[in-house]
């Protein structure tokens, strides 16, 4: 069975145990985790490579279904567009995207801006005692995209890698 933020019981039923309902109010699972999980019980029969499946974040932004993934889980993902392709008109997204979860903040980071050059990342102390990581990117030449399209999606890699890290991001574009 797919591994995800909700038990299996109730994926199956769409109905929430006490542990699970706890986790929704307590906004560590958003409402989409529930449907998306009862939708890859349902596609499991179709797709028996989702049992090996591991979700640990779901995030929406902009229309965008995120999952943050396993390693395994993102290569496998990742190799089934036909799969995600079910899953975007299943839960009526934009798009869905699908981020290894690394241990690693440099190798997340260059995972969610692929095929973005990241030429550096820096944690800087702002006032207030926070702290925000500063990240530099390397942007090749548009090849026909509109300079404003990258601004635009180099803004929403910023927003998903605040969310995956939990902290401030701010990105520098470097030419």
């Amino acid at each position: 069975m797919v591994k995800g933020p909700i038990c299996n019981f109730c994926a199956k039923t769409g109905m929430l145990c006490p542990k699970c309902e706890s986790k929704l109010k307590n906004g560590e699972v958003p409402q989409v985790a529930v449907n998306l999980m009862k939708n890859l019980q349902e596609l499991e029969k179709k797709w028996p490579l989702l049992q090996k499946v591991e979700i640990r974040n779901i995030f929406i932004i902009q229309g965008k279904l995120l999952l943050g993934v396993n390693k395994s889980s993102a290569s496998l993902l990742s190799n089934h567009v036909n799969l995600l392709e079910e899953i975007k008109q299943r839960l009526r997204m934009n798009e869905v995207m699908v981020i290894p979860v690394l241990n690693n903040i440099k190798k997340q980071i260059a995972a969610i801006f692929h095929p973005y050059h990241v030429n550096g990342i820096d944690q800087v102390f702002v006032p207030g005692g926070l702290e925000e990581v500063r990240i530099r990117i390397q942007v090749p030449e548009s090849h026909g995209k509109q300079q404003e399209d990258i601004t635009n999606y180099v803004e929403f890699l910023a927003e998903v890698t605040k969310l995956f890290l939990k902290t401030p991001v701010s990105v520098l574009v470097e030419t």
